[in-house]
């Protein structure tokens, strides 16, 4: 961002009259009251509420293009720096973004076009800036899976001259307080569109492909992690399909179904408290990468995080009674023997000395007690 002074605003006077055939409101009555230029500017049109939010914030958050060009034709009366306009037009617009709000988005766009400053410098802030989570118009449009919001952020971003570095650094790969870039949010809200869209974007600007997988795959809460635990089915399988295009099948099991977090735990361990459907999913995969009777056993269904749990004692605690059965079906298909499915399954501990049964009945679950 430019660290040039800010210059005022210039727009034009409305003509004497302007309001003589138009109801005398709240700006009829602020003129009548002779408001200072001062006052216009910081009491009534950059005044924020104690949340932070302006009136043309609000009048984004109502979807309603009428009242935006009414709060925008009065704006047009004063002056404002580019600072003030910058910081005034972005909270309109990173609103407008989260809400998926399209037509509200492009006149907010076209507003910062129509001001007697560098447009590329304005537009450009309201492209990048981020609010004080961290959060930009565009992650917070993927955030929402606003499909139409994101291309449209995309295909502003070369007219107004941001380089290929800023758009790498600050729309693909940018992160919010917590960490979060846009690939972690659209897996985690399971939009495999979204995804695409993420991906052709990197190759559009030639984004390089380690440092996508390093996103996908080679993180400590990656893509592939994040899929699993928040129950994304169609992600797991897009991630999937992406990861046999790019690694050898020996990558594949260390780097997805047998690569662990920094807790100890596996997709497995993850998607074990979730819907059966990820699980099921898993062990299709693990079959389909032709994993072998020991990894399968030893470093997938049996493996313990740094808690000691397996498993099948994360299902017991937090899971259902059909992933329960499912992991039983999946212990049997790997040929564990009785005694490996009594002791290292039914009867397994925790580091806490706690087995399936203390799990269940601490979570009040009777249905897998049964």
């Amino acid at each position: 961002m430019s660290n040039a002074p800010s210059k005022p605003v210039s727009f034009s006077r409305p003509k004497v009259g302007y309001f003589s055939n138009r109801p005398r409101k709240l700006w009829g009555w602020a003129e009548e009251l002779h408001l200072t230029a001062d006052e216009i500017t910081n009491k009534l049109f950059l005044a924020v509420d104690r949340d932070g939010n302006s009136a043309i914030y609000w009048a984004a958050c109502t979807d309603s293009l009428e009242l935006l060009e009414t709060l925008w034709g009065l704006f047009k009366e004063t002056q404002l720096n580019l600072d003030d306009l910058s910081k005034l037009l972005f909270a309109a617009l990173q609103e407008a973004a989260a809400r998926g709000y399209i037509e509200i988005l492009e006149r907010l766009w076209l507003c910062a076009g129509e001001v007697q400053i560098n447009t590329h410098e304005l537009r450009r802030r309201l492209l990048l800036d981020q609010n004080k989570d961290g959060e930009s118009a565009w992650l917070m449009a993927v955030a929402g899976s606003h499909i139409e919001v994101i291309e449209k952020l995309w295909s502003w971003a070369k007219p107004v001259q941001i380089q290929a570095d800023d758009i790498r650094s600050d729309m693909l790969l940018a992160q919010d307080k917590n960490g979060k870039t846009a690939w972690h949010l659209a897996v985690t809200n399971g939009r495999v569109r979204v995804l695409k869209k993420l991906l052709d974007s990197a190759n559009e600007i030639q984004l390089n492909p380690g440092e996508i997988r390093n996103l996908l795959l080679d993180q400590e809460e990656n893509a592939w992690f994040l899929a699993a635990k928040s129950g994304k089915v169609k992600v797991l399988e897009e991630i999937w399909v992406m990861a046999k295009e790019k690694r050898t099948p020996q990558e594949i099991k260390s780097k997805l179904l047998l690569a662990q977090n920094e807790y100890g735990q596996t997709a497995l361990h993850l998607a074990a408290e979730g819907s059966v459907g990820v699980l099921e999913k898993l062990w299709a995969l693990a079959k389909e990468a032709q994993l072998n009777q020991d990894e399968l056993q030893n470093k997938l269904l049996l493996a313990k995080d740094k808690s000691g749990y397996t498993a099948w004692l994360r299902t017991a605690e937090g899971g259902s009674s059909e992933s329960l059965e499912m992991l039983w079906n999946c212990a049997k298909e790997a040929e564990l023997n009785r005694d490996e499915l009594k002791n290292k399954l039914l009867l397994a501990q925790n580091e806490e000395g706690e087995t399936a049964w203390h799990l269940a009945a601490e979570g009040n679950n009777e249905a897998i007690l049964q």
